[in-house]
């Protein structure tokens, strides 16, 4: 029972293991700090497009449009998107060096149909 648990945290691990903070850091180096911080920032922003198409389906589809937005419907989305963004991060093979505008339409694409990309999720 023990062991099961320690491999299913091992693979949540994997799955959520993005790549943007490698195990040996090189302090010092001020080019490479700045290129760190640009890409966690993007993958930020793409995390952004992703909980942003969420929150979308979810606006298009509810029937109380006229209520707007509410907390249950901002944390759901939240949660979805954290669930759904390491695979689409990851199948997308977004460029981490060149980062452009159409990642972050894709991002949002993938957020929005969020319930066909969580089909296809597997751990």
């Amino acid at each position: 029972m023990k062991m099961s648990v320690l491999v299913m945290l091992k693979y949540v691990k994997n799955y959520f293991d993005l790549g943007l903070f490698p195990s040996r850091i090189n302090f010092g180096n001020k080019e490479d700090d700045s290129n760190k911080l640009r890409r966690i920032i993007w993958s930020f922003l793409l995390y952004f497009g992703v909980f942003a198409g969420v929150l979308s389906s979810h606006f298009m589809k509810s029937s109380n449009i006229d209520k707007g937005f509410n907390v249950k419907l901002i944390l759901t989305s939240l949660i979805i998107a954290t669930i759904i963004y390491p695979y689409v991060y990851k199948t997308a093979k977004f460029d981490k060096e060149q980062p452009n505008q159409i990642q972050l339409f894709l991002s949002f694409q993938n957020g929005f149909f969020w319930e066909v990309v969580s089909n296809n999720i597997t751990i």
